[in-house]
């Protein structure tokens, strides 16, 4: 089973490919990596790059401490880095959702070295804004040993009954840790002009940070904002038809680099 230690915490990852540029794919809190294939991002980016998947550390077959102090987004970037050093990569693309789009706007910050594109939805870079006025309340249903209730104020991820089994099944002081560092997070707003990462970033106008996650693509020097027709999920990510003609054509100029 292929996994890394760092920051005393073991990482679970898989790669699938063996040809093209690595994309390493970072999944939101809850989900383990088994979303990227059942929300089929594996069929349709497989045969363009040679993928990472991660289970986030609290999820899967990850470490799940209960200390909150290791769920930290810097220490996440640590483990991706990690799994970068045990695979030898040199450079990667990167495609994060939620907590793993903090990871990506904070690698894109200070650790840019390591970035041949960044990709994104499902988040903004600045600090919590109150746009997300349901986390409280969704922290407090998993507090109270309520998953289930806060998989069913979810039910539009259209989660197969597998992933929702997982879920349940899972460290609930995990998913507490991860939600509230994500919450506290004071984002990388001063960063921003300064950026040298390609980055793409997706939204849609139902989504309650649109607005935030446009003025980002526009305060960035190489970012731009790619707007859906609708926010449409399979398994909790994106629909992937959606998102990987434009990820394919955004990353084509930078693959050989």
């Amino acid at each position: 089973m292929p996994i890394v230690v760092s920051q005393k915490q073991r990482i679970y990852y898989e790669v699938e490919g063996d040809k093209g540029p690595f994309l390493i794919l970072h999944a939101p809190a809850f989900l383990t990596l088994d979303c990227w294939y059942k929300s089929y991002y594996v069929d349709l980016l497989g045969d363009h790059f040679r993928l990472v998947l991660i289970d986030p550390l609290g999820q899967g077959n990850s470490d799940s401490p209960e200390e909150p102090e290791f769920y930290k987004i810097e220490s996440r970037i640590e483990h991706v880095l990690a799994i970068k050093a045990e695979l030898g990569i040199d450079s990667f693309h990167f495609l994060g959702f939620g907590i793993g789009a903090q990871v990506g706007f904070m690698m894109a910050a200070y650790h840019t070295q390591h970035l041949r594109s960044l990709s994104i939805f499902g988040m903004h870079p600045y600090a919590n804004t109150g746009e997300n006025s349901s986390l409280t309340a969704n922290i407090q249903l998993i507090r109270e040993g309520l998953i289930k209730n806060y998989l069913n104020n979810h039910q539009e991820w259209n989660l197969a009954e597998d992933i929702q089994q997982k879920i349940i099944c899972g460290s609930s002081q995990a998913y507490i840790n991860s939600l509230e560092t994500s919450a506290q997070w004071q984002g990388v707003e001063s960063h921003l002009p300064a950026m040298t990462t390609h980055a793409m970033l997706f939204t849609s106008t139902s989504e309650p940070i649109f607005l935030s996650v446009r003025e980002a693509g526009r305060s960035m020097p190489h970012g731009r904002y790619l707007i859906l027709p609708k926010i449409d999920y399979m398994n909790g990510l994106l629909n992937a038809d959606s998102v990987v003609p434009p990820l394919l054509e955004f990353t084509k100029r930078q693959r050989g680099h």
